[in-house]
């Protein structure tokens, strides 16, 4: 049973508008720690921010 998704074209243009989460977990340099770090990654044009901080000055 070897199934393959196949996401429609407006999907895939979803999806590439979804920030990007990575995150890490490590142990802290003396081992008592543990560090769970979360980034989240927003990729978008300076026309969008600059119409954002427009907005705001108003």
């Amino acid at each position: 049973m070897d199934e393959t998704l196949e996401l429609s074209e407006s999907k895939i243009k979803q999806l590439q508008k979804m920030p990007i989460i990575e995150t890490t977990i490590s142990r802290s340099k003396d081992g008592k720690y543990v560090i769970h770090a979360t980034r989240i990654i927003d990729i978008k044009p300076v026309d969008y921010w600059e119409k954002v901080l427009a907005k705001s000055d108003a």
